[in-house]
């Protein structure tokens, strides 16, 4: 154990731009034969281990705790506890330092930050845990054809009526009235049943309002960071059993999603029949 050697990777931001982090630190680790550390704990917008909700198909060595590193391995002289207990500071630095250095001797290197647009190149080796899928497999079908629609409206914010015009078009040619509708929105659907009176809108996730709902991402405005990622990751359950799916283009998790369709490879092992539009 003396001489192996450890990549802490520290997440942020929202789900996809954290996984797109995780991808960059997964492809790092197996470059440099690393055991690789995910850290979601400490990160505000999760607070919980990435165990509790995903796994992960890859061929090396990790652990989403610090237990094994050994306590007397120190990074640039600060303990274990200490980066255990180290936040993520301006522009992904850690102790005032950029996660983007790191030698090769070093026993510990950290990674943070977003993958950026190849980030989720490697989507197909991320899964629900088993507790995640049990409890989705008993959440409520929706048994007609339906759209699912990706509405954001907080730190990012998109206009509501592109996607009614999109969901009028689909519907008119396709003969389809149910619609599921993903939004960061504490207000999405009642703002979508003004303009679809006629169609059957379901919306399952509950965002809270905070007072500056336009401004604030989804994740750092929940109260309970459990219930909060477990609904995100539900409305992903719901896009890939519908038909049809409508994006939000400036939307990570949304890119993610199609990054999904396209590899047909996605974290529920489902069949992949829904077509998206961009």
């Amino acid at each position: 154990m003396e001489k192996q050697r450890f990549l802490v990777y520290k997440a942020s931001g929202g789900l996809a731009h954290s996984l797109g982090g995780l991808y960059k630190a997964i492809d790092l680790a197996k470059r440099t034969a690393r055991f690789l550390i995910i850290d979601y704990k400490k990160h505000t917008a999760f607070e919980h281990n990435f165990g509790e909700f995903f796994k992960l198909e890859i061929d090396i060595p990790y652990s989403d705790n610090y237990d094994p590193i050994p306590k007397h391995f120190t990074y640039k002289g600060h303990s274990i506890e200490e980066l255990k207990n180290q936040d993520l500071g301006e522009n992904y630095s850690i102790f005032n330092e950029s996660t983007k250095g790191g030698k090769d001797n070093d026993q510990i290197i950290v990674s943070g930050g977003t993958g950026g647009n190849r980030g989720w190149l490697s989507i197909d080796e991320l899964k629900v845990n088993d507790k995640i899928m049990q409890r989705l497999q008993k959440e409520q079908k929706i048994k007609e054809p339906y759209i699912s629609v990706h509405y954001r409206n907080t730190d990012i914010r998109t206009k509501i009526t592109n996607h009614v015009h999109a969901i009028n078009l689909l519907a008119k040619e396709k003969k389809i009235k149910t619609v599921y509708i993903c939004s960061d929105y504490y207000n999405a659907l009642s703002d979508f049943k003004k303009y679809l009176p006629k169609m059957n809108l379901i919306m399952y996730a509950k965002p809270e309002k905070v007072d500056n709902v336009l401004h604030f991402n989804l994740h750092y405005g929940a109260k309970d960071k459990g219930r909060q990622i477990y609904e995100v990751i539900r409305d992903l359950y719901m896009i890939f059993q519908s038909d049809y799916f409508i994006p939000c283009g400036s939307s990570g998790l949304s890119r993610m999603v199609i990054t999904m369709m396209e590899k047909k490879k996605n974290m529920f092992n489902l069949p992949h029949k829904t077509i998206f539009l961009y």
